[in-house]
């Protein structure tokens, strides 16, 4: 009995929408039955009948009939197949024990839940609650949680308490319930049996103080019976506290008491989780635990020599939150010792079956191949081939979804106590496996469930790849996965399948980032035209006497603390831009990309313009500007192989690597001595991410951003209307930014509660976030009227206090003579000529096609085929007597992935190894079109044109403004 609604409901589609349509008269009479009793007995909820809205969760019939909550937004359902004869158990449970508070004297004598059936690695912990049966009219009833309303029906029906006072701070609840239970038989019979009954609706418990001094005060309630019909992390620390050993009723209704949070994912329960119970004999237990914590032992020894860290971690690691017992089932369990709710609500190996089982029927797959056409780049080489490919995929998609027995790389999200682990290598042949639990103490317990000592060695013997992360709630999965994508047998990961056998509301955003970060994969990784174009035009900037960064140097004391303002283009820059002209001398200031145009329109001019892009249409928005001398006077610092033709425009270049590009790599490998270069990273993918990257690798800690909206409240705003993104008539833009956007994804805003994005803006923050956290000394204030940046801090630029003013030239001055060098470039430079051999280059390549026009006759030989590819390429790279490495590795690690692909593309072997052929022929072209365009013209620079800014970008110079 999975949570997902896909088990919930009729494999048959006509037989659902019937029994669907057999529930409408009832829901309709139960509808307005409620509605005329609400009028009469509380007529200040029956609003709730006049709305249509679901927040959340909403009704659904099950396959047996029945109704039950599900959420909208994650398809997890809240209770079993029988949710009414579900809850009338759940009653008559309490019926039999109900945990009871006194508000003064003696409290009832705790009654442990579990003895001999808990693990003794539980730190001695005995999960106990004062209980006791529940009278025939109690005094109080508190129900944490209502739900559809079976159980407070079942709860009225079979007593008779002064009071009950229900919590629900799900309002979409309530609005099912008013659908589903009889609330005309819950409100006439509390009426009649003389039931107080408050309904504290949108409410967690957290008040309880307040609702219980009213209690005492006003109706003489002496004690209470708490009865917790699901478990939510505000009401579970209530309902802990209530019954716990330091509960205090004078410091409750007086405010003085703190409770903690169980916000983070260690903590997650679904709503109705398992129950802390067990009735095997205590002999069976005793037997289970010995053979259990022998399984442990070994597991350790094979952790200490496969995964050293591992088992440092665990070794003598005690659990925090979560204590293990041997459940009904005879199987390890664990519980949550505040929340005391188990992990597992069924038998768990019964349950690992049925997530293979959807897993096996519904395959969760990832598909990086969704097709780019490459944008303005489209008559690159590379994405003239990419384009073939997205059509082959197209083709590809017509066999359906389906999960081959061999799976390339499956990516594990919290996999719990790991029931399903061992039936899936069973199950699969998996290549490469990424475990992610967010959550060390379930690691820590499937040391007792799964047979780590045997699978591991096995599996290793297989030439499977292992790689484990534990407790990362998913902030780093981004960083983490495209690290592993770009690794040495990183192609496996783009065919990827994700195995979600357990939903985490915290962890399922990340899940469903990464799925948009593969496909963006394809746009942020290299590829032949860009090597190509790097390495000549990174030449050619430092043949014309462009200094780079030094490696290890950074600005010193007196200068890190310099205000530096970094000016991007978005909408909000028309707001700030006059306050940022009469402060002008403040702050040094680096203009972003298309900022350059508001800024000499506005009259500032900045002390350096930056930019990302390579391409030549940097020329085209650059020219934007009219007045070639007012360029003159802008310090150009970039990356290097920045369009020659544009940086000519500028007084002078600064340059500096990127860290991690091929380019980089090849220039680095020449210099002598080694490590004398800086190369930044984090500067991708909008040209803000570089200035931000370049401004605290120059040492400056205390940055500002204007116009930096990462945002925008208006689909038809979105740049800076100053800018050549909209035409001068009519302020429109020429670019169709929301054929590019979408409709806008809501983000939290940076003044705003919240403003729209799109994902390579989300991506931009992202990564200015991960930089933050890495340099915690630097100071980030974010004056843009947009997006909010994790790790800066939100203030107008009116409310910044005024600075001193900075003599810029002198700072300039130092900068350059500080931080960037000419040393060791001539050297490097004629390496790279010497390594520059068309000859060479072509020998190089037909191997490469040689290897890729090898018969394949299995899906082992293609992997081979692959495989051996990848090798030939390596050997080149320790040979290092070309650059043919350097400009193909990125293209041959993408095909590799789409060829990996395509391998199992189709169930039928035959079919996917035809597929796979094609593929192979788009490949082979590829490769001698980068072979015949490097060997014929290994000097051209990129010609990329932007063709509704060509003319304006011709134009004569006119008389600038007056700028500061």
């Amino acid at each position: 009995m999975l949570k997902s609604i896909r088990h919930h409901l009729h494999t048959d589609k006509n037989e659902q929408v019937r029994q669907e349509k057999t529930l409408d008269p009832f829901l309709n009479k139960r509808f307005e039955d409620n509605k005329a009793a609400f009028q009469v007995v509380m007529p200040h909820l029956a609003v709730a009948f006049q709305e249509s809205v679901i927040d959340e969760y909403g009704l659904f019939c099950n396959k047996e009939g029945e109704l039950n909550l599900t959420g909208r937004a994650n398809s997890q359902v809240v209770y079993g197949l029988h949710p009414e004869q579900e809850c009338q158990q759940d009653i008559e449970r309490f019926q039999q024990n109900a945990p009871v508070v006194k508000f003064s004297g003696p409290q009832v004598p705790p009654k442990p839940l579990l003895r001999s059936y808990q693990m003794p690695e539980s730190q001695g912990f005995v999960p106990a609650i004062p209980m006791e049966p529940l009278p025939e009219k109690p005094d109080t009833v508190i129900m944490f949680g209502l739900g559809l309303g079976y159980a407070l029906e079942t709860l009225i029906a079979v007593s008779e308490p002064q009071n009950i006072i229900v919590y629900e701070p799900t309002l979409d609840f309530f609005r099912g319930s008013i659908r589903v239970a009889n609330w005309k038989r819950i409100l006439l019979d509390a009426e009649s049996k003389g039931i107080r009954l408050f309904l504290q609706l949108g409410q967690d418990g957290l008040n309880i103080g307040e609702d219980l001094k009213q209690l005492q005060e006003m109706l003489g309630a002496k004690s209470a019976y708490l009865y917790k019909h699901y478990h939510h992390p505000v009401m579970d620390v209530v309902y802990d506290y209530l019954l716990g050993p330091d509960f205090d009723f004078q410091k409750l209704i007086t405010g003085q008491v703190q409770l903690p949070s169980l916000d983070h994912v260690t903590h997650y329960l679904p709503f109705r989780a398992g129950r802390v119970s067990s009735s095997i004999s205590r002999e069976d237990a005793r037997e289970k635990i010995a053979a259990m914590q022998a399984l442990k032992a070994k597991n350790l020894m094979a952790f200490a020599e496969q995964f050293p860290e591992i088992y440092q971690q665990f070794n003598n690691y005690q659990p925090q939150f979560w204590r293990g017992f041997i459940d009904d089932s005879g199987s390890l369990n664990v519980y949550h010792e505040f929340r005391q709710g188990a992990l597992y609500h069924a038998n768990p190996e019964v349950l690992a079956n049925e997530a293979l089982a959807e897993f096996g029927e519904e395959p969760n797959r990832n598909d990086m191949f969704a097709g780019y056409s490459g944008g303005k780049l489209w008559r690159y080489i590379h994405f003239t081939h990419t384009r073939r490919f997205g059509k082959l995929f197209e083709k590809v998609s017509e066999e359906g979804s389906f999960v081959p027995e061999t799976l390339t790389s499956l990516i594990a999200f919290s996999t719990g106590l790991g029931y399903t682990l061992e039936p899936m290598l069973e199950s699969y042949d998996i290549k490469s496996m990424y475990i992610y639990e967010p959550n060390p103490d379930f690691f820590y317990w499937s040391l007792f469930t799964v047979p780590w000592h045997e699978l591991l060695p096995k599996q290793r013997e297989k030439g499977m790849h292992w790689y484990i992360n534990i407790g990362d709630d998913g902030t780093y999965l981004h960083e983490d996965m495209f690290s592993q994508f770009h690794s040495e047998g990183g192609y496996l990961t783009a065919s990827a399948f994700f195995f979600i056998p357990s939903y985490y509301p915290a962890i399922q955003p990340h899940i469903n980032q990464l799925r948009r970060d593969f496909q963006s994969y394809l746009m942020l990784c290299e590829y032949f035209d860009h090597v190509r174009f790097f390495l000549r035009q990174s030449q050619v900037n430092l043949e014309r006497g462009a200094p780079l960064l030094k490696a290890g140097v950074k600005l010193g004391d007196d200068l890190k603390d310099t205000p530096v303002m970094i000016v991007g283009n978005g909408p909000s820059i028309d707001q700030t831009i006059q306050s940022l002209k009469e402060r002008r001398d403040e702050f040094i200031l680096i203009s972003c990309g298309t900022a350059l145009k508001p800024l000499y329109e506005a009259g500032i001019t900045p002390d350096f313009h930056t930019e990302v892009e390579q391409n030549r249409a940097t020329y085209h928005w650059v020219t934007q500007v009219p007045d070639r001398d007012w360029l003159k006077r802008v310090t150009l610092i970039s990356l290097t192989p920045f369009h020659p033709d544009t940086a000519a425009l500028f007084r002078q270049q600064w340059c500096v690597f990127k860290k991690g590009e091929a380019g980089t790599s090849a220039f680095l490998k020449l210099s002598e001595p080694k490590g004398m270069y800086s190369a930044i990273d984090y500067c991708y993918p909008t040209v803000t991410n570089m200035a931000l990257s370049l401004s605290i690798r120059l040492g400056f800690e205390n940055i500002y951003m204007t116009g930096v909206d990462l945002g925008f409240k208006d689909i038809n705003h979105h740049h800076s209307k100053n800018s050549a993104y909209y035409t001068e008539s009519k302020e429109k833009s020429w670019h169709d930014y929301r054929k590019a956007a979408g409709e806008g994804i809501p983000v939290r805003g940076n003044f705003e509660p919240q403003v729209l994005t799109k994902y390579e803006f989300m991506l931009s923050s992202r990564i200015m976030s991960q930089l933050l956290r890495t340099q915690p000394e630097v100071s980030l204030v974010n004056t843009s009227d947009g997006a909010y940046i994790e790790g800066s801090t939100p203030q107008q630029l009116s409310e910044i206090p005024a600075m001193e003013t900075l003599d810029r030239e002198a700072i300039l001055a130092k900068m350059e003579a500080e931080l960037f060098t000419r040393e060791g470039v001539e050297l490097m430079l004629s390496v790279l000529r010497e390594r520059i051999n068309p000859e060479l280059t072509a020998r190089e390549a037909e191997v490469m096609i040689e290897l890729a026009s090898r018969p394949v006759h299995t899906r082992d030989e293609g992997l081979q085929a692959i495989e051996d590819e990848k090798q030939y390429l390596l050997s080149l790279f320790r040979e290092n007597r070309s650059l043919w490495f350097f400009l193909i590795y990125s293209s041959a690690h993408f095909v590799s992935a789409a060829l990996v692909r395509l391998l199992y593309s189709a169930e039928d072997e035959a079919k996917a190894l035809a597929y796979f052929e094609e593929g192979r022929v788009i490949w082979r072209e590829y490769i001698a079109a980068a072979r015949d365009a490097w060997c014929q013209d290994h000097e051209a620079f990129d010609q990329t044109v932007v063709k509704s800014l060509q003319a304006a970008s011709e134009n004569e110079a006119k008389t600038p403004p007056k700028a500061s």
